[in-house]
């Protein structure tokens, strides 16, 4: 199953996205994340995490703010949704998949057709300003339209009360990376703020395997990776 949960924030996304997650945790799921959580846990970075994923055992996904993925460049949300549609003939069944964004617009109309329901959550009780009841609207996927369209289900109440205590909640998700621009960050490092994308783009030309479109996307992000990745720039 494959779930997009969108609201805006506050809404109650992220609390609604490791809720579920924990139910399928519970039955014995292999859990990966690009969140920190207070269960175990495997850490996902790239878009190319589908490779790394056990598709032997019964497993489940969280990625939060899918969104994120278009503000790191458009080419990697396109690698990103085509690996989501590889994915379903190579890990099949036994994969499962949370996704959360603040609005479809942030997601393409291709990744969106890879998904089996579109989730609305609106917290509804709090208790000392912590919520506690969650409701969550189903939206699912009608069949044969293009571009694809949804309609509402059914809705789910979800006691979340101690939710909040498997995930920080100030945690701001990072864009998941391309593994091409992690493999050559470090070689060409200082290239990093310089702006001269088009020196960069040359040279990756005769020393990559990638595309021309792929290299310019490439020395766009490493030139501009100081505000990309701030964190990731501080391990180089």
């Amino acid at each position: 199953m494959r779930i997009c949960i969108l609201g805006d924030t506050g809404d109650g996304k992220t609390l609604s996205a490791v809720d579920i997650l924990y139910e399928y945790y519970q039955l014995g799921y292999l859990v990966y994340s690009n969140i920190h959580l207070e269960i175990p846990y495997e850490k996902i970075t790239t878009i190319n995490f589908f490779e790394t994923v056990d598709n032997t055992k019964k497993n489940i996904v969280l990625i939060d703010e899918i969104g994120e993925l278009g503000k790191a460049s458009s080419s990697t949300m396109f690698s990103f949704t085509q690996m989501l549609a590889q994915s379903r003939k190579s890990i099949g069944e036994n994969h499962h998949l949370i996704m959360t964004t603040q609005t479809k617009h942030q997601t393409n109309p291709t990744m969106r057709g890879l998904v089996d329901y579109l989730v609305f959550p609106e917290i509804l009780v709090r208790e000392n300003e912590k919520p506690v009841i969650v409701q969550l609207d189903w939206y699912s996927k009608i069949k044969r339209t293009y571009p694809v369209e949804f309609w509402f289900t059914h809705s789910t109440y979800r006691y979340v009360q101690k939710t909040c205590e498997m995930y920080d909640t100030m945690e701001i998700a990072k864009p998941l990376q391309n593994r091409s621009f992690e493999k050559y960050l470090k070689k060409y490092k200082k290239f990093i703020g310089t702006r001269k994308i088009k020196n960069l783009y040359v040279k990756l030309l005769t020393e990559t395997g990638l595309n021309k479109t792929e290299n310019m996307e490439l020395a766009r992000q490493i030139c501009y990776a100081d505000e990309l990745y701030p964190k990731l720039i501080e391990k180089l």
